[in-house]
């Protein structure tokens, strides 16, 4: 009984950081590149779109956890619980995102993003979640 104890301990000790971590940040931080396309006029934003392109790398990650039938391929059907382990880290925290409409990002005053639609993808080997 203590023996098997102790190997529930030691699988829980190792594999904690998994079990503390969101599904897609347990893999590692990726290198995010991002653009934006905002649409204002002098003194407002009237809508902005984010785009955020994860590194083929971590895309690659992505495909060894979330293809689900082994295709080495990361397939519509698939894309679904990508979104939402993205969402599910993200929304809490404003999107990751801070906008101010000035020369300065000033973060403690800067409104929360009101999103109306998000879409994740694949496109040449990048996983690319769109922001609207």
């Amino acid at each position: 009984m203590q023996n098997l104890i102790s190997r529930y301990f030691l699988l829980l000790l190792l594999f904690s950081h998994t079990l503390f971590g969101c599904a897609l940040c347990t893999l590692y931080s990726p290198e995010t590149k991002v653009s934006l396309e905002i649409n204002a006029d002098d003194s407002y934003i009237k809508n902005a779109k984010v785009t955020w392109v994860l590194t083929k790398e971590f895309t690659q990650q992505l495909k060894d956890v979330y293809d689900l039938n082994q295709n080495s391929q990361i397939d519509k059907s698939e894309i679904p619980p990508i979104e939402q382990a993205l969402i599910d880290y993200i929304k809490p925290k404003n999107f990751l995102t801070h906008i101010s409409y000035d020369k300065v990002i000033d973060e403690e005053n800067s409104k929360k993003i009101d999103v109306r639609s998000y879409k994740t993808y694949i496109k040449t080997h990048f996983c690319t979640l769109n922001i609207f």
